[in-house]
């Protein structure tokens, strides 16, 4: 059986730092760009970085299709969360301080 789990790639750079976690809940921590699920999931929840500054941007991608995700910016609007993903299919947002809103990009 194998092992859900989900990596968040921290900054922009080649050999970038992960965070490892089994199903459950991803909390991004600041500075956090993309968080890439590779493991099919069905019951994951993403937390988005809790206080992110104007322009930030945060994605999600997945070498597995995945349900059951629940997307979640505390404090913030989440303009268009997804629920499910798939390889071809990532998500994308832009954190706009004016409205304190995570606005969808893809």
């Amino acid at each position: 059986m194998a092992t859900s789990k989900a990596t968040i790639f921290r900054g922009y750079g080649s050999a970038p730092q992960r965070y490892t976690t089994v199903g459950g809940t991803v909390t991004a921590n600041a500075g956090v760009r993309w968080l890439n699920i590779d493991a099919t999931q069905t019951s994951l929840t993403i937390n988005f970085p809790a206080s992110p500054s104007d322009g930030q941007e945060f994605g999600i991608t997945s070498w597995y299709s995945s349900t059951g995700i629940t997307c979640a910016a505390t404090g913030k609007n989440l303009a268009a969360p997804i629920t499910t993903l798939t390889p071809t299919t990532p998500a994308s947002w832009v954190y706009q301080a004016a409205t304190s809103t995570w606005l969808r990009t893809n």
